[in-house]
């Protein structure tokens, strides 16, 4: 169980930094290709901003990303209510981490 635990927050972690840090100097490019070809306000009501949002968009979007396929990869067994738990488990994580350190 606190591997469990540690694992979402290692995900919460990694999406915080894939956010803050790697947006603005390393994946600059990245991020700006994502705005410019899916995020511009002239695509919210079609499919490319259900694309944007969970890779580029938003931070709570994309550990809930994270967490769902990790959960794939890390257990052979499936428990849909183990999966759920770790994915709310991190988006929780997520925010907390972005209250604290984003003052």
């Amino acid at each position: 169980m606190l591997e469990f635990i540690f694992e979402a927050f290692l995900l919460a972690t990694v999406s915080w930094f894939y956010h803050v840090t790697l947006k603005d100097y390393l994946l600059a490019d990245w991020f700006e290709y994502g705005y410019e070809h899916f995020g511009k306000e002239k695509y919210d009501r079609t499919w490319r901003k259900h694309l944007y949002m969970p890779i580029w968009g938003c931070q709570y979007c994309t550990s809930g990303q994270f967490a769902l396929w990790y959960f794939f990869i890390l257990y052979d067994h499936y428990s849909i209510i183990a999966h759920i738990t770790f994915i709310t488990l991190t988006v929780l994580f997520t925010k907390i981490i972005w209250k604290y350190l984003e003052q």
